[in-house]
C-alpha cells in the first residue's frame, strides 16, 4: 500500500510508521499547574472558601427540591380536580 500526499510524493506502510515514530508529540502546558514548592499561604481563607461553595450549592439543590415538590403537589391536585 502507498500513500500519495500533496507533493506527488508516495510513501509505503514502512516508510511511513517511521516518519510517524520520528515525529514529535505536541508539548504538554503544564502553565496552570501549582509546583509542589508552592503552598497555601491562606489555608483558613481556602477551606472558607470552599465551605461557601459547599453551602450555595446545597441551597441551590434545595430550591430545585422544593420546586419538584411545588410542581408535584400542583399536578397532583390537579388530577383530582380532573378526575372528579
Amino acid at each position: 500500500m502507498r500513500i500519495a500526499f500533496a507533493q506527488n510524493a508516495s510513501l509505503s506502510d514502512a516508510e511511513l510508521v517511521s516518519r510517524l515514530k520520528r515525529s514529535s508529540a505536541a508539548s504538554a502546558d503544564y502553565r496552570g499547574t501549582i509546583p509542589a514548592s508552592e503552598r497555601i499561604s491562606d489555608f483558613n481563607g481556602a477551606v472558607r472558601a470552599i465551605q461557601a461553595f459547599s453551602a450555595v450549592t446545597r441551597l441551590c439543590l434545595a430550591a430545585c427540591h422544593a420546586a419538584r415538590l411545588a410542581q408535584d403537589s400542583f399536578m397532583i391536585r390537579r388530577l383530582i380536580q380532573h378526575s372528579s
